[in-house]
């Protein structure tokens, strides 16, 4: 049987970033602003070791 749920990707309708260890985050936001544009992304960066 085969679920008919949805899965959703980002958060509030828009890209949602977390980043990891080993990211190059400001390359990945620049790259999000280039896409969608600044403003119509959601990012949590952690700062520190987790």
């Amino acid at each position: 049987m085969r679920g008919t749920g949805q899965i959703e990707f980002g958060k509030d309708g828009q890209p949602f970033y977390l980043n990891g260890p080993y990211d190059n985050s400001a390359a990945v936001i620049r790259t999000l602003e280039r896409s969608v544009g600044a403003g119509n992304f959601h990012v949590s960066v952690a700062a520190g070791p987790m």
